[in-house]
């Protein structure tokens, strides 16, 4: 939410379709953005045709600028001059992906698609990008002073325009501004004007802290910012595995060149290699098909083990040895 609400407010007009995953997710954002003084408007299957025309009459007439509603909700929602869509969640399949950002850049417009993703989706992301075949640029969520200044120039703007109103002599505002100024400093009555005005727009205190999310705090699944991804791979030094034989078969499979190949860790039971993460699809996908591969995952930390990892069993191939004709171990 504190991630959304500073985008829209570096906006100077921000007009969007808000995508959200169920009924329940909708209402929230939508109560969330309503408590905090936006004009939204929520659009689910729960609501009967007089509730959507009304919330629609709304959105199109701009008296609300965001709209939360589920996909199924949307379905024939065709509204121009929309600036934003915005994926509160990942849609389930590229389809529905470029449908959804479809809304924006029409009739010659432009328009930004926005699409939210935590560090565990961004292999999910990569295959909807694949699959949609367009390109997604990752970005950040603007920091409270850039939100602040941007306001702040369009305080200044908005007074500057409204000045060559109100400058005539006979305006009831200059009678005003002249009884003020007699007892009242010129700066400090401005800023107190100003105060009133822009209060709750240029407070910092309205925004809270975002914590960023770096590599070494993130448990589960390990996929940095940089979008590359620590791979687990079934096989070590007990199989003949070494660092060199490591890069060459990862080299193999994905075609990265060696400067992609990084963190190369050899251990008796497993080894652990990082990769760009669109590579890492790749390399897991050949790695469950036919072939001398060994099994390879997206590495789990698990606080223990070597290197901060435990080996985990990995499930016998298809057709692998299994029930009484398996071989033992010793």
């Amino acid at each position: 939410m504190e991630a959304f609400t500073r985008i829209v407010d570096m906006e100077e007009d921000f007009y969007g379709l808000v995508f959200a995953r169920t009924r329940v997710d909708a209402d929230r954002i939508g109560q969330a953005l309503e408590e905090r003084g936006y004009p939204v408007e929520t659009l689910h299957g729960d609501y009967a045709q007089e509730h959507r025309d009304r919330v629609m009459g709304r959105f199109r007439s701009g008296k609300a600028r965001i709209l939360v509603a589920t996909d199924v909700a949307a379905r024939g929602i065709d509204v121009e001059g929309l600036t934003h869509v915005v994926n509160w969640s990942l849609p389930q399949d590229s389809q529905a992906y470029m449908h959804r950002i479809g809304r924006t850049g029409r009739a010659g417009n432009e328009g930004t698609a926005i699409t939210f993703v935590t560090p565990y989706e961004y292999r999910k992301l990569t295959r909807m990008r694949e699959g949609a075949g367009t390109s997604i640029r990752k970005g950040s969520v603007p920091k409270v002073s850039d939100v602040i200044d941007a306001r702040r120039a369009r305080a200044i703007a908005r007074v500057n325009s409204v000045a060559e109103d109100v400058g005539a002599d006979d305006s009831p505002w200059m009678a005003l501004a002249d009884d003020i100024l007699s007892t009242t400093d010129a700066r400090v009555a401005l800023a107190s004007c100003l105060s009133i005005a822009f209060a709750g727009t240029l407070d910092p205190e309205r925004y809270s802290q975002i914590a960023e999310v770096k590599k070494d705090e993130r448990p589960g699944r390990l996929v940095d910012q940089k979008g590359q991804t620590r791979l687990f791979v079934s096989a070590g030094k007990r199989s003949g595995i070494d660092r060199k034989g490591l890069a060459a078969m990862i080299r193999g499979v994905s075609g990265l060149p060696d400067r992609m190949i990084e963190g190369i860790m050899v251990f008796d039971a497993f080894s652990l290699v990082t990769v760009p993460f669109d590579a890492a699809e790749r390399i897991i996908r050949e790695s469950r098909g036919p072939g001398k591969l060994p099994r390879i995952r997206v590495a789990k930390e698990d606080g223990g083990g070597e290197g901060g990892y435990r080996a985990r069993p990995t499930p016998p191939r298809a057709g692998g040895a299994k029930g009484k004709g398996a071989r033992k171990r010793t």
